[in-house]
């Protein structure tokens, strides 16, 4: 008797196993009326991905809350992200989902969804993503939203000229210089306008001290922190070479990182100048570390996302840390680098059409207070704790004068619609490795000159991103 009942529990388990597989359902929902990502009894079933670093610093409930209650119609599956994007991108080009929604990457790090097969001649085969201008007219998304944050994810397509869009943005970054209001003030420092006015700010800090309250304890203070790991083609190679091209771009005439003009090798040089100098804090070749720096007032400055300086202004506070546009992003137009986070819908996802209304409504409109959330935060219903804010809200409508967004995230404003994207994103990981490894090289005197690391990149480039076929 017990062998047969172990027999057709055993079948029991293989057989939900399997509805579980074919039909998307946990065993909890194959026993109810609820069916993820379509009709469940009279509800449409939206489940929606989440990364968990988010969860705090936005008002997820209370929006998802608020839009349950205007559309009772809609049941929305909130629920933590696990894996990476290439094991969904896996199953989503095989046209299984576990999410009709995900709002945690930024746009780079969608660009294999986006290019996938993307030279399909069948245009509507093209992309794992769906398209937000098949439900939102490509004009409201262009008056409605600040038009930098699509630099990353939309395309035009060449042959008919179409705009397409990806992701909805709900969220921008924007590269900016993080600093110490208090260091500066010391030294009698202006926030720099330029790079020419940054290396005479590096020049002003030098051999600042700093001792800490209470402890006694004197610490060496760096001028600047530039990360010359991970970040080193995104906060210092980047922004210096725009800004020395004077809005002629940071890309090539393939649409790839200039990795071979004079001013490409005038932005190596400027920075092994100002290291060998001392400016630069040594923690820079440390990608710990060099997060680390201005938060623990071991910097003076950081070139980064606005986001660095307000993980800053936490520990310490808005007197002591400040947030500036990017040296050199007026001149001749340059901009700032900017990326976007934002929602995404999965095209074999069984509730397109209700998945994109869900996401723009409820992420990407003020509606029910998350785009103001973004700027200025919000209370923790529970704990009634002040989370968030003093992001770059994507609606352009939150940045009109007379708004509760930060000042300093205001001015941030300009630099931001003059923006750009990284060159070649499908490739950006290798390339920025690949130029970051050659530079420590120019650092340590292995390459004699910007010139010779250069010709190192662009060899290292042709055999291992770019190989002739």
């Amino acid at each position: 008797m017990l062998k047969w009942a172990c027999i057709i529990l055993l079948a029991a388990i293989l057989l939900i196993s399997v509805l579980e597989f074919t039909t998307n359902r946990t065993p909890l929902e194959q026993f109810t009326a609820a069916r993820p990502g379509g009709q469940g009894g009279d509800k449409t079933v939206i489940r929606l991905g989440i990364a968990g670093w988010q969860l705090e610093e936005f008002p997820w409930q209370q929006a998802l809350d608020s839009y349950q209650r205007a559309h009772p119609d809609v049941q929305v599956q909130p629920s933590l992200l696990a894996g990476t994007v290439n094991n969904l991108l896996l199953f989503w080009q095989r046209g299984h989902t576990e999410f009709d929604v995900v709002v945690s990457w930024a746009d780079f790090e969608i660009t294999p969804f986006i290019e996938y097969n993307q030279s399909n001649p069948d245009v509507s085969a093209r992309s794992l993503l769906v398209d937000m201008t098949d439900y939102i007219p490509s004009e409201k998304l262009r008056r409605d939203f600040m038009n930098a944050l699509f630099a990353g994810s939309s395309r035009t397509d060449k042959a008919s000229g179409r705009w397409s869009l990806y992701e909805l943005p709900w969220m921008g970054e924007v590269l900016a210089l993080n600093y110490n209001r208090m260091f500066f003030a010391q030294r009698n420092v202006q926030v720099p306008r330029t790079w020419e006015e940054l290396e005479q700010a590096c020049q002003a800090l030098q051999g600042l001290r700093y001792t800490k309250p209470g402890s006694g304890d004197t610490i060496e203070v760096a001028p600047i922190t530039m990360n010359f790991t991970t970040f080193f083609a995104q906060n210092c190679y980047i922004p210096l070479l725009a800004s020395y091209k004077k809005g002629a771009g940071i890309g090539d005439d393939k649409g790839r990182l200039d990795v071979s003009s004079p001013q490409a090798a005038q932005v190596l040089t400027t920075l092994k100048r100002w290291y060998d100098a001392g400016y630069i804090s040594r923690n820079s070749l440390d990608i710990n570390s060099s997060e680390q720096d201005l938060r623990v007032l071991h910097s003076a400055m950081y070139p980064h996302w606005q986001s660095r300086g307000l993980w800053a202004i936490k520990e310490n506070s808005r007197q002591v840390i400040g947030i500036a546009p990017t040296p050199g992003y007026q001149q001749s137009g340059v901009g700032s680098l900017v990326c976007s986070y934002g929602a995404i819908v999965p095209k074999c996802s069984p509730v397109k059409k209700a998945a994109v209304a869900f996401a723009y409504e409820t992420f990407c409109t003020d509606t029910y207070g998350f785009q103001s959330a973004v700027a200025a935060g919000f209370e923790d219903p529970v704990t009634r704790a002040h989370k968030g804010g003093g992001k770059m809200p994507a609606l352009r409508e939150i940045y009109k004068e007379g708004s509760n967004l930060d000042p300093e995230i205001q001015a941030l404003r300009p630099a931001m619609e003059q923006g750009y994207t990284y060159p070649d994103p499908n490739n950006w990981n290798q390339v920025s490795i690949i130029l970051a490894a050659e530079f420590q090289k120019l650092l340590s005197n292995k390459h004699p000159s910007a010139e010779a690391c250069l010709a190192a990149v662009r060899a290292r480039l042709a055999e291992e991103v770019y190989p002739q076929k």
